[in-house]
């Protein structure tokens, strides 16, 4: 009987996981609830594995079910897994520029554990992160008015980054070592989410740099009150989940529509591109669809081990990334370790040709 049901929930789960395959090709605007199974990927992916650790432990056959699963989304998992392969080659500013570049959601350059939201004074962010040895360093939520303007003074005085692209008001900023020579911006109607972009000039070459924030899911807050307080058996449980299944309705929608707007943008580029940000959403997402077909993720090709770049109250995100022109090739790729951020620091070396 027990093994009956198991069976059961194992075809539940691989139905429910082959039905997440389908969340990239499915427009949120038009359908969003299966956008819901593509952010739950990581524990899909999970649930599988223990149930083809389980079926072989059992020694039944059963287990093909969920391994076949796993084999189907193969190119899903290697977005969130970085797995070993691929060949390295000698690099060298010789054969091109060789750029050392980071992209950080910078939470404010606050504590996110702290109850008042405390900001890093000038010498503990000395001691948080260090900008040495980057060429180029994109932050989001990057604060830029009243006395909270000391974050750029002090990636200017201790790094070699000497030119900045930051709007007063706004919440993103590119840093660079080389000369800028073209700059742009825009901000969603929210006046908080956008994207902005740098011309940077390296010799006789120019990279677009794009720096972009899209459209959070705002959930993290209810999640956690869920999750520490929650009773199903309490209304005020269920209007908590309801309040989070309409705010990601919205957000998803929302974050499609400014995807759109980012990848117009970067059609425009008459050089090769640089793309960094938090994008809020997973590689299983409509969003990621959008804006990866013609660019190579940094992550997927030279990333290693667990891709998560988000620790905060909802767990197991990669959200995060760096992605360039095929042209440019992906010499190293690493995550960041945690810091005073909710986010992780995506960082790259790269090889212009």
């Amino acid at each position: 009987m027990v093994i009956k049901s198991l069976r059961w929930i194992n075809a539940l789960l691989v139905l429910l996981t082959l039905a997440a395959y389908l969340s990239p090709w499915v427009d949120p605007t038009y359908f969003w609830p299966i956008s819901v199974l593509g952010l739950l990927y990581p524990w899909l992916l999970l649930g599988n594995l223990l149930f083809v650790l389980f079926w072989g432990f059992m020694r039944k056959k059963y287990l093909l079910l969920s391994l076949a699963c796993i084999l189907l989304g193969w190119k899903h998992l290697n977005n969130f897994i970085g797995l070993p392969g691929g060949t390295s080659q000698e690099v060298g500013v010789a054969s091109g520029a060789l750029l050392q570049v980071m992209s950080f959601n910078s939470f404010g350059f606050q504590l996110q554990d702290d109850a008042r939201n405390r900001r890093l004074s000038s010498p503990e962010l000395k001691q948080a992160l260090s900008f040495d040895g980057y060429d180029l360093v994109l932050i989001q939520e990057f604060p830029t008015s009243g006395a909270t303007t000391y974050p750029a003074d002090h990636i200017l005085e201790n790094s070699d980054l000497k030119y900045t692209n930051a709007s007063r008001g706004h919440s993103l900023a590119i840093f660079s070592h080389y000369p800028i020579v073209g700059q742009g911006e825009h901000y969603f109607e929210n006046g908080y989410n956008g994207f902005q972009w740098v011309d940077v000039a390296l010799g006789d070459t120019i990279l677009r740099v794009f720096n972009v924030h899209l459209q959070s899911n705002a959930v993290s807050m209810l999640a956690k009150r869920v999750a520490e307080e929650g009773n199903i058996q309490e209304k005020k449980t269920w209007l908590d989940i309801k309040g989070m299944i309409l705010r990601y309705r919205n957000a998803v929608e929302k974050r499609t529509n400014q995807a759109k707007e980012v990848v117009k943008e970067v059609a425009k580029s008459p050089y090769p591109v640089l793309i960094g940000g938090d994008f809020n959403d997973t590689p299983l997402s409509y969003m990621y669809h959008t804006v990866s077909p013609h660019l190579t993720d940094h992550f997927s090709e030279k990333g290693r081990g667990l891709g998560i770049t988000y620790h905060g109250k909802v767990p197991a995100l990669r959200i995060d990334y760096l992605f360039s022109s095929p042209g440019i090739e992906v010499v190293k790729h690493q995550i960041g370790k945690p810091n005073f951020s909710d986010h992780l620091p995506v960082i790259s070396t790269i090889q212009l040709p």
